[in-house]
């Protein structure tokens, strides 16, 4: 039994068998495109995020950059208010020197002695001259006389004196 077809009928199934191929590929290629179309989207929003990332980093460098530049100007700004008022200090210092009385201002024989143990300080000579000078002395009350010249004897050549008058004895 061989079934006979139509030509027309043939003809049509073969436009519907075309048409449906067309559709699967049309609907392929839409697909593709929307794939194409996401990934071209996404690259986009990667290269703006990138570009941002770019940007921000740029700003915060520039921020940073600012904020150190005040830093440093803060700091020579202290710096130069403490050097002014330092000087302020000196000057007044010196103004206060200067119109101090001569009674008032310590010789530099009083607050200095002398670094060479070989010739004696003024101050110890003049211990010195006392010491002999009280050994010359009449001994008629003996019980003063010998605290007062032990007293005397203590300071030898070689002690020193502080600025407060104290006598400071050298370590053996």
């Amino acid at each position: 039994m061989a079934q006979s077809f139509s030509p027309a009928k043939v003809q049509r199934v073969r436009e519907e068998n075309a048409a449906n191929e067309t559709a699967k590929l049309d609907e392929q290629a839409c697909k593709e495109d929307a794939k194409l179309q996401r990934v071209i989207l996404k690259e986009q929003r990667d290269a703006a995020a990138a570009q941002q990332r770019e940007e921000d980093k740029a700003a915060r460098a520039a921020k940073r950059q600012l904020d150190m530049e005040a830093r440093v100007a803060k700091r020579l700004l202290m710096q130069q208010e403490k050097e002014d008022r330092a000087a302020t200090r000196l000057q007044a210092h010196s103004n206060q020197k200067v119109n101090c009385s001569p009674a008032k201002r310590p010789s530099k024989r009083a607050t200095t002695v002398s670094n060479n143990l070989s010739k004696p300080s003024p101050v110890s000579q003049r211990r010195n001259q006392t010491s002999k000078m009280l050994k010359e002395v009449d001994l008629k009350d003996s019980t003063a006389s010998f605290s007062v010249t032990a007293s005397c004897s203590s300071t030898s050549s070689t002690s020193r004196v502080s600025r407060s008058g104290r006598i400071i004895k050298p370590q053996q």
